[in-house]
Parts: structure tokens; sequence; C-alpha cells
């Protein structure tokens, strides 16, 4: 059968309020042919997941209706592979509530981390041009980086970036501090960026990570080249604040930056492939004024609203170059560019090397 996770939120809730409400559930489970495993609980939050197998997200539903009367915000159906990844395999149950090893409360919560790898490269060898896609040395230090922290690589289905989770805040700050170190010190031509957000599993209105995912992707999308961006809800331990205010290319977005981000790449994402689509389009659309759009982009990236929606696009280009699907000037009209000419000449700017050779 399927798995299930669903969300619940809480004025105030205590642990044994909701031990009771699971021994509740599994009282009545097997009239749906349901099966309620295991549950977390964020007390700070009042946020409550629950994971279950079921036929059908309508069967889980009706235990949890009858049990108790407490109806999840949402739920949604989980890979079993993939939630693994996120949650883990094997862990520490009482009655349950999931544990940490360290036997603490599960919140739920984890710690997602985007590294942005891309290699300038001056080659002149066919069989070199890869190593523009495939920065292999630089992914290695990461990888090994992100397991020396007790992070855990996913596979990730957007583009070519490395992806990880943390169960522990802490160790994922820790482990983009070292990135960070590690690939400043490389001497190799790599340009990189990180991005750090915090996540729970399910959200009111998407499913299985989904929010956090977006979330972190947009914030790799934001930072700058050799800059780590976190999400406004991470929170910073006073004994890593000094370390982090003598590095200048660390920085946490407010919670305006972060909703008009939000908002902004909606925008971006639904235009993107639009040649036409211009600074004044943004302006209408968004109901400010020019000179406050340039204020609020340069705040949040470094970049001119047309220079970061150009980055965007290159971006984006490279992952579909990755894809050997497209020619180049197919990816050109697909990412927004009028003119493969131009598209052209902006990418070798970019990444030091024409784009038909990379397709190539």
């Amino acid at each position: 059968m399927p798995y299930f996770m669903d969300f619940h939120i809480f004025d105030q809730v205590t642990v044994e309020e909701v031990k009771q409400a699971h021994v509740a559930d599994r009282s009545v489970q097997n009239r749906y042919g349901v099966k309620y495993m295991q549950f977390w609980v964020n007390l700070d939050m009042g946020t409550v997941f629950c994971l279950m197998e079921g036929p059908n997200a309508e069967a889980c539903a009706k235990v949890h209706h009858e049990a108790h009367g407490n109806v999840a915000c949402n739920i949604t159906e989980v890979q079993k592979g993939f939630y693994e990844q996120f949650m883990g395999a094997s862990p520490l149950l009482d009655h349950g509530l999931v544990l940490k090893q360290n036997g603490r409360v599960d919140s739920g919560l984890r710690y997602l981390m985007v590294v942005d790898l891309v290699n300038l490269t001056r080659v002149s060898h066919p069989a070199e041009y890869r190593k523009l896609l495939n920065p292999s040395r630089p992914q290695a230090i990461v990888s090994n980086t992100i397991r020396e922290f007790k992070g855990k690589e996913i596979k990730n289905q957007w583009d070519n970036s490395l992806l990880a989770v943390f169960d522990e805040e802490d160790f994922a700050l820790l482990c983009a501090l070292e990135i960070k170190k590690l690939l400043k010190d490389l001497n190799e031509s790599v340009r990189y960026k990180i991005a750090l957000a915090t996540g729970q599993p399910v959200s009111e209105h998407q499913g299985f990570f989904e929010e956090s995912l977006s979330e972190c992707q947009l914030l790799n999308v934001l930072a700058q080249e050799g800059e780590v961006v976190l999400d406004t809800r991470i929170h910073v331990p006073s004994k890593m604040k000094e370390r982090m205010a003598s590095e200048p290319e660390f920085r946490q977005l407010s919670q305006s930056q972060s909703s008009f981000a939000r908002t902004f790449f909606e925008l971006v994402n639904k235009y993107l492939n639009d040649s036409n689509f211009s600074v004044n389009f943004m302006t209408t659309q968004l109901g400010i004024s020019r000179p406050q759009l340039y204020r609020k982009i340069i705040e949040l990236t470094g970049r001119s609203p047309n220079q970061f929606l150009r980055d965007i696009r290159l971006r984006k280009a490279l992952a579909l170059i990755q894809e050997n699907k497209y020619n180049v000037s197919e990816i050109a009209y697909e990412v927004g560019f009028g003119n493969p000419s131009y598209f052209t000449k902006r990418f070798q700017e970019k990444y030091g090397i024409s784009p038909s050779k990379v397709a190539g």
C-alpha cells in the first residue's frame, strides 16, 4: 500500500496528547485498511506530522475523524524511498513518537542545502567541454563535506546542483561554512553559491517537502557567486554568529525580502520564455515603481533586474543543454532570448564557452 503523510497545526499541543491520539487512531484503523505508523511533534510551532499506510488519503482521514476528530490540514502521498532519504529509514520510536538519536523529540524539521557549482572553462578539446557541467573535483569536496557533517545527498530533480538534507541545524550551518572555505581555497576556476533553508515535511497546501525545496532553489538563484544565503527561519546560534559576522559572503533574508522574492519568482517563472518580458512589464505586474523594483532586486541579488533576469535565463539554458534534447536556437527561444546570436554572446561571456560547443 502507498505511504501518506499528513500535517496538523494546533494553538498548543503536548506530546502526551498526540500519543493518546495515536493510540486512538490505531484502535480504529483496521476498519479502513489503514496503518498509522509514527508521528513527529514540534511543540514550538504546534505542528504534528503523521505517517501511515493506506489505500488512499480519504481512508486515512476517516481514521482521524472517527478516532479523535483532529482532521489534518493536508494529507499527501509520499514515495517510500524519497521519504526515507529525508526522514530516515529506522528512527527511534516511543509509542509512535519519533525521537532523534540523542533521545530528544524529533520535530520533523529538516535543513536543506543546495550547492550550485559551475566551472569556468577555456578548453578547446571537445572531450573537455562537459567539465563546465561536471566539475568533478569540487563536487567530490562538497559531497565528502556533506557526509562529514552527517548530511545526506539527494538526487536533485531540478538541475545539476547538489542537494543535501540535514537533521540538525548546527551541522547544516557548519557544513555550509566548511564548504565555502574549501571551495574558496580551491585553486580551480569554479563558481559556487550555497543556499540553506528550513523545511517541514508537509505544508498546508503543498506535498512532501515541495514548499521547502522550492524555497531552497529560490535562495540559490538569489545568491551571488561565492555567497551563502540563509532563509528567514534559520536560527543562527550565538556561538556561530561571531564567525559568520566575519564572513561577508553570508547573508540571511528578512521576512519582507523573502515574501517579495517569492512573488517576483512566480512572475519570472510564468514569463521566462517571453522575450518581451521587460522591466516595465515587471513593474506593472508587481504594482511598484521602476526605482522601487531596482532597489528591491539589487538589495536581494546585487544585480539590476535585467542582469538578474539574464542570469536566470542563462542558468536555465545551461540545464537545458545538459538534457541534450534541443539545439542552440531552440534553447535560446525557450529561455526568452529573441536572438540566438545574442544568446550565444551572453552565454560565452558567463561560462567561457559557446553553447554550441557544450551542446555538441
